[in-house]
């Protein structure tokens, strides 16, 4: 008897789990979303919007109603390389794709004194002086936000990042609901829509 109340919760998490592989799908005007579930509990997810477009694949597991995603191989979302050139006084950030190309971004610059500063339409570099810098993090175009770096050095005013341009799911929980899929954006919180099959 033990052994089948065992057996009947696995069966029961497989055979949800396998009514939800499958392709998942949103689109409207210049936009389209889209996951596919397979049985082997892999995924591939596809973005298209504002002449850009990728695929990242990974790894999904699906716990109550949330399906759970996780990038393979996983990337960091932005390296930092903190040094010292020039007066003390002035800070510099350098900002490239982690290929190497320059891209439009935001800066936001959290001071020590807990003031945040946003500099909208940045390329190539970002310079500021006299201020008093604690952490930062990166915004691109397409609205892909990477971690807040602490700033790590007390010397340090040159910052050479490397931003992951593609989507990156790190423990990334969406909704399940009625047999439909609610996404997150890039900032984490949930969309207005649903990817259905």
């Amino acid at each position: 008897m033990k052994i089948l109340y065992f057996i009947l919760p696995i069966f029961f998490i497989a055979s949800v789990q396998f009514e939800l592989t499958g392709k998942y799908i949103y689109r409207a005007s210049h936009f389209s979303e889209d996951i596919e579930l397979k049985e082997n509990n892999k995924f591939i997810y596809n973005v298209k919007f504002n002449f850009s477009q990728y695929q990242v694949s990974g790894n999904y597991h699906i716990i109550d109603d949330s399906l759970i995603l996780n990038s393979s191989p996983q990337k960091d979302r932005i390296l930092v390389f903190e040094s010292k050139r020039g007066t003390i006084k002035n800070s510099t950030f350098e900002v490239k794709s982690k290929s190497g190309a320059y891209f439009s971004y935001s800066i936001h610059i959290i001071s020590r004194n807990g003031e945040e500063v946003e500099v909208k339409d940045q390329w190539e570099k970002s310079k500021f002086k006299k201020l008093k810098i604690k952490e930062f993090y990166i915004v691109d175009k397409n609205g892909l936000k990477s971690p807040t770096y602490i700033i790590r050095g007390t010397n340090t005013n040159y910052f050479e990042i490397l931003f992951e341009t593609s989507r990156v799911f790190d423990n990334e929980s969406w909704v399940i609901k009625d047999g439909k899929i609610i996404p997150r954006n890039f900032q984490g919180e949930l969309q207005e829509y649903y990817l259905e099959k």
